[in-house]
């Protein structure tokens, strides 16, 4: 993990104990937030300062014994960091070759005999790379230096106390840690998972408090779906149902208007009883729908025509075939449509 993903992370942590801070009351997570040791210009004295807070003045000779400093940084939980006047910078910017940024900080080091008066050994940086004109091949490099005699004696004090510093910082420069990897030691495990505990067990808490609304309202949702999908097949089976008892009724309808329309051959028998003379016998009546269809003997087939033309319950006789004679009698075979009554058919 490299310094500037580190130095990120940091920021990113701080800025979420700090809101978490302020959302608990400032009273269960204000003590995880890391303190800061505010050295003076003049760097004999400090101000240990929580949350825009200020807790405490010690000065660079008591600080390794001032026991007041020592319960308060020990209370937090969290090593202090320590923040630099911004007049004991030194700024400088380099132009290095853009290879140099695959090993960067070691590269600067070698060149800060070149760029300032201090040698890798006698002062602490950091740096940013910032574009450097458009010039692929070139990489520009903002840097800012802090004399190792001025910081020593404030990291060597906090390590007799047993709270040596991790980080180091300057007034607009809080992202930039000023302090090498390889004096900011490894935190304690135990320790950074104290730390974050309670945020995130805050975390945890709100997000169930959020999720559980949520989760339930989804698990409404769902039961509505599926009584909303169980609706819509019994709807589909009761249209089907109807469709099919539509039908039903339709062929009904049709059977009876069919019914209705056809002649009743009992009413058409007894027409033709009283209409045809006593020498005439049919032998086939054939009823389609109002034609009827007579083959038979008679004395005088021919008369059957005007009979039938006459007689209120028939209309336009005619001959299907010429009449013939046999024994003595003439065999016809005719065609008449059936004049139904005006009330039509009686219902059963």
């Amino acid at each position: 993990m490299n310094a500037s993903f580190q130095e990120r992370l940091w920021a990113l942590r701080n800025e979420l104990s700090r809101c978490l801070s302020t959302l608990a009351g400032g009273r269960t997570l204000a003590r995880f937030t890391p303190p800061v040791l505010e050295i003076a210009a003049d760097g004999t004295s400090a101000t240990l300062r929580h949350l825009e807070r200020r807790l405490h003045d010690t000065s660079l000779e008591a600080l390794a014994r001032d026991t007041t400093l020592s319960l308060l940084l020990r209370a937090f939980r969290r090593p202090p960091t320590l923040v630099v006047p911004g007049e004991w910078l030194l700024q400088r910017r380099l132009v290095l070759p853009a290879a140099a940024r695959e090993d960067l900080r070691q590269v600067v080091a070698y060149e800060l005999d070149r760029v300032s008066p201090f040698g890798a050994d006698r002062a602490f940086f950091a740096l940013e790379e910032k574009p450097a004109g458009g010039d692929p091949g070139q990489l520009a490099v903002d840097l800012w230096l802090l004399p190792r005699s001025r910081l020593q004696p404030w990291l060597d004090g906090l390590r007799q106390a047993g709270l040596p510093a991790r980080r180091v910082v300057a007034p607009g420069l809080e992202r930039h840690n000023l302090l090498p990897p390889e004096l900011r030691g490894r935190p304690d495990p135990l320790r950074v998972a104290t730390g974050f505990l309670p945020p995130l067990l805050v975390l945890a808490l709100a997000g169930g408090a959020l999720a559980l609304p949520l989760w339930r309202a989804e698990q409404r949702v769902e039961a509505l779906r599926h009584r909303e999908q169980a609706l819509k097949e019994e709807a589909q089976q009761v249209l089907a149902l109807r469709r099919e008892l539509e039908q039903r009724l339709e062929a009904l309808e049709q059977v009876r208007e069919r019914w209705e329309a056809t002649p009743d051959p009992l009413e058409i028998l007894s027409a033709l009883s009283r209409l045809l003379p006593d020498d005439t016998h049919l032998q086939q009546l054939k009823i389609r729908d109002r034609e009827l269809t007579l083959r038979g003997r008679s004395a005088q087939a021919s008369a059957l025509i005007a009979l039938l033309e006459q007689a209120p319950e028939f209309e336009r006789p005619r001959f299907l075939s010429p009449v013939t004679q046999q024994a003595g009698e003439e065999l016809f075979h005719l065609a008449v449509l059936y004049r139904p009554p005006p009330e039509g058919r009686k219902k059963p």
